[in-house]
């Protein structure tokens, strides 16, 4: 029956039937994979130079952030703008750095709080508040210009005269020097110069008004105070003496006078205890040589040495030489007792 039924349909409907049949087989036979499929290729690595070509590696790019937004309850969302991701490098935070150090500094320096508008000077009186602001000439600027430590170092070689000096800062503006000043008791007096001399016998410089007080007159600068050094540290010529000598061997080293530097005290008490065995209103005179004395009123001048060890003694051989000098009409020019038992005289 089969046979009767293939029989009775015709070549066309054969030829539809193969087809059908084959497509059918295609949609379930599955899917081989394409030999000639797309391979991921493996990055390709160059050194430097290739073929005289010079290959830059490729610029990646950083993904961008991107925002969702939900409107209402639908589910609906809009996606916003992307934005780029910023990373700071350490040489954009450096410059950010040097940046606010310099704004810090110009700030410091021209802030209008901090500027020093005058200093408070307690413990002097000779010694002006102007003559300390000129000094240090702080004045109008900054307070972060005041070193205490410069500022002490300052006052003390440009004022001898004070010491014990202190040197506050306070913040914003305010600066506070506290000193003591050194009070003259003798002036020493030469054809160039004066000085002024304290009861430690240091030498200040004449400034102001004082009250009266004991004048030495000498034809000569004060001799200042011997110091000893070691001669090791003054020697440096390395002869062989030098080095044979004794290491523990000082020599005296006399300066010329500075502001600052210290007579003997000596010379003071002599020179006070001289004026209470003298006339008074009597000018007392120094000499290098024959050491501390008067001018008489006579018009000659007298010495008695460089201390006032008898005193009492020389003063009676002083009146004995000129009562004989007078008997006999001699009018000198200089008498000098320095020696008690060898007094002479110049005419």
């Amino acid at each position: 029956m089969n046979r009767s039924r293939g029989s009775q349909l015709s070549r066309a409907d054969l030829v539809r039937q193969r087809q059908n049949e084959r497509s059918q087989q295609r949609v379930t036979k599955p899917k081989k994979s394409s030999a000639n499929a797309v391979r991921s290729t493996a990055p390709i690595h160059t050194r430097g130079v290739v073929s005289g070509f010079n290959y830059s590696p490729p610029v990646q790019q950083r993904a961008r952030k991107q925002y969702y937004y939900t409107v209402g309850a639908s589910g609906t969302e809009i996606r916003m703008p992307a934005l780029p991701s910023i990373r700071l490098g350490w040489r954009l935070l450096s410059f950010l750095l040097l940046v606010a150090a310099l704004a810090g500094i110009y700030f410091l320096i021209n802030a209008p709080f901090l500027q020093v508008e005058a200093l408070t000077v307690n413990g002097t009186n000779r010694v002006t508040t102007a003559d300390i602001e000129n000094e240090l000439g702080l004045v109008g600027k900054s307070i972060v210009y005041a070193n205490p430590k410069q500022a002490v170092e300052s006052l003390t070689l440009a004022f001898p005269e004070l010491y014990d000096i202190e040197f506050l800062v306070e913040l914003p503006d305010q600066i506070t020097i506290n000193a003591a000043e050194r009070q003259p008791v003798m002036a020493w007096q030469t054809d160039q110069k004066t000085y002024w001399v304290d009861q430690e016998g240091i030498l200040i410089p004449p400034r102001g008004e004082s009250a009266d007080m004991l004048t030495v007159y000498a034809a000569m600068d004060p001799i200042i105070k011997p110091k000893l050094t070691d001669k090791s540290e003054t020697d440096q010529t390395g002869s062989a003496d030098s080095d044979k000598a004794d290491k523990n061997d000082s020599k005296i080293i006399v300066a010329l006078p500075q502001w600052g530097d210290q007579i003997d005290p000596v010379t003071i008490q002599a020179a006070y205890q001289l004026q209470t065995k003298i006339p008074a209103g009597t000018n007392i005179i120094y000499d290098k040589t024959h050491g501390m004395g008067w001018r008489a009123e006579q018009g000659w001048d007298v010495f008695i040495g460089l201390t006032l060890n008898d005193i009492e003694y020389k003063l009676k051989a002083y009146d004995v030489l000129i009562n004989k000098l007078n008997t006999e009409g001699i009018t000198p020019t200089m008498v000098s007792i320095e020696y008690v038992h060898a007094p002479f005289y110049r005419e």
